[in-house]
């Protein structure tokens, strides 16, 4: 049974892989797809007709003259070229009766898998790599001092045949991968992240490998780090699935991580892009590591959903901002500054920024420009970073001043174009286009920590600023709200969805993910070395921010 279930599992296969290729017009994929397929037909056919009484006990008739029919029909329509009736027998007639035999082998045999598999991956993974055939040798006497050892892993056979795996952990159970369709939700995950101008790959948890071994069929060439923390999730991988593709390849390299140092030293090539299933981060135990991972993902994430966008935006931002900002070295250095965010807070002391010394420079996010200006107060610079093309509602109305403005590469490109006020360009770190633009000028490259007030105080220290003042930065919902009143799209925000964390006078305070990130994301970057000045969080509300002293605006403006 396990062969018809395995030669059911490629069928199936190929007729997504049929599928796909009508749709998206690759012809000459259809006809590949489709040639294996007949090919592999007459082998179901044997099977199926030979067990007809083991499906019929089932309640499900096997009839030979339907499945001749079947075949028949699939070549005539391949010979006609009729694409379209070619997906109505893939998709109405082939793929319902191959996915109905599947599950009942499922319903009827329990749990099925290839019992001599892990043997022939074992002896192929020691002529392969020594190493890490040793480390899955000794994997359970690994795994019980591991940060693993409490861990519960599930493994449930998906509808065509593959395995999903999942974990029960801090008192709940989650899945990494699909658990009806895994190779379409494998190929579905190959096709969002593979670039074929991407030489170098970084993969993060190898869960059951379908996801690289598709990954990796995209090119054949690439080159494929996949760092695995966790023993006992290797042991898996190998147990039930074909590690061929693996031992195959020379570009493929499988890492046992526990301590993550692998995985850390990686992420520092900039070269190399990282990949993973976004649910296997919360399977990583080290929270640290996965703060970062995050943070990856989550410029990753955007690089990849706003790629047009950046492209686009990124192309107006070069040709036409009229200075770096590595420039404002000049103006910054020595200087107290005062970085303005949107926060709710900021209504509380918006007023005392009209008392600022006239040697402090005042930088705001674009947020609060209209704001300030309402208020009689005119910052210095103002920053925007977000590539949609909602951002210019902070810019509208205002093209004609002139307070000089700090843009990321990728910010919406119809600011440059209409702003009449000076420019200034900023490339970031993490985009490739930006990166490439600012090392052949030789300019610096600036890490953005995923929002617009990251990247001002990045800039800011970069600048070697003498001290550092934040103001309106709650990266909370003090009050209830996102924003100060009278900012650019200020909400009020409901409770649902949220987290606590601690505030700035010892209680608890609602937030959300993405600010949390920005908050730990600020808190890593006071600890670096460059950071000489000190930083002041004169908010006056919000998420406590470990590394700023706390004070009043009143206070620490004199």
């Amino acid at each position: 049974m396990w062969k018809l279930y395995s030669t059911n599992r490629r069928i199936i296969n190929l007729i997504g892989q049929a599928e796909r290729s009508i749709s998206t017009q690759n012809y000459l994929g259809v006809t590949g797809a489709v040639q294996i397929l007949v090919s592999q037909f007459p082998i179901a056919f044997h099977l199926l007709t030979a067990n007809k009484l083991y499906f019929l006990d089932a309640g499900y008739e096997i009839s030979e003259v339907y499945l001749t029919e079947l075949l028949k029909l699939l070549l005539e329509v391949q010979e006609r070229e009729d694409y379209v009736g070619l997906v109505d027998i893939l998709k109405l007639q082939m793929a319902p009766l191959f996915l109905d035999v599947q599950e009942i082998i499922r319903s009827r045999e329990g749990f099925l898998f290839d019992e001599e598999l892990y043997s022939r991956n074992m002896a192929r993974l020691q002529a392969r790599d020594a190493n890490l055939y040793q480390q899955l040798s000794d994997a359970d006497a690994i795994h019980e001092k591991s940060a693993y050892r409490d861990c519960q892993y599930i493994v449930e056979s998906t509808t065509d045949g593959y395995y999903a795996l999942g974990f029960i952990e801090d008192g709940g159970s989650y899945y990494v991968n699909a658990r009806y369709d895994a190779m379409t939700d494998a190929q579905r995950f190959a096709e969002a992240y593979f670039d074929v101008t991407q030489e170098t790959y970084l993969g993060i948890g190898l869960g059951m490998g379908l996801h690289w071994e598709v990954l990796h069929q995209q090119n054949p060439d690439m080159k494929l780090d996949i760092v695995e923390p966790d023993i006992g999730v290797l042991q898996l991988a190998f147990t039930y699935m074909d590690m061929s593709w693996y031992f195959d390849s020379d570009g493929v390299t499988i890492h046992y991580d526990l301590d993550c140092k692998t995985m850390l030293s990686l992420l520092e090539d900039a070269d190399r892009r990282m990949v993973t299933l976004r649910p296997y981060i919360r399977h990583i135990r080290n929270e640290k590591v996965r703060q970062v991972l995050e943070e990856c993902m989550l410029r990753e994430d955007t690089i990849r959903q706003q790629k047009n966008d950046f492209y686009l935006n990124s192309k107006a931002n070069f040709a036409k901002c009229v200075a770096y900002v590595d420039e404002l070295e000049s103006d910054l250095q020595g200087r107290t500054v005062v970085l303005v965010a949107g926060g709710p807070s900021l209504d509380k002391n918006i007023e005392e920024l009209k008392a600022r010394r006239a040697d402090t420079v005042v930088i705001a996010v674009g947020t609060i420009f209209k704001k300030l200006l309402s208020n009689g107060i005119r910052p210095d610079y103002v920053v925007i970073s977000d590539a949609k093309p909602f951002i210019y509602g902070q810019l509208e109305g205002l093209e004609e001043e002139q307070i000089p403005m700090i843009l990321l590469s990728t910010a919406y490109r119809k600011i440059v174009e209409n702003y009449q006020g000076k420019t200034y360009l900023a490339c970031q770190a993490g985009y490739k286009r930006a990166e490439d633009y600012a090392k052949e000028h030789g300019y610096a490259i600036y890490n953005t920590g995923g929002s617009v007030i990251t990247l001002a105080l990045e800039i800011v220290i970069r600048m070697k600023a003498k001290r550092i003042i934040c103001v309106g930065l709650d990266l909370a919902f003090t009050g209830n709200q996102d924003h100060a009143v009278g900012t650019y799209q200020a909400r009020q925000i409901l409770a649902e969805g949220t987290i606590s964390v601690p505030d700035v006078d010892g209680n608890m305070v609602s937030t959300n993910r993405p600010f949390n990130r920005y908050r730990l994301w600020i808190e890593r970057r006071l600890q670096e070395a460059d950071v000489t000045m000190p930083v002041f969080d004169a908010t006056e509300g919000g998420a406590l921010i470990q590394g700023m002293q706390i004070v009043k605006l009143s206070q620490v403006l004199q």
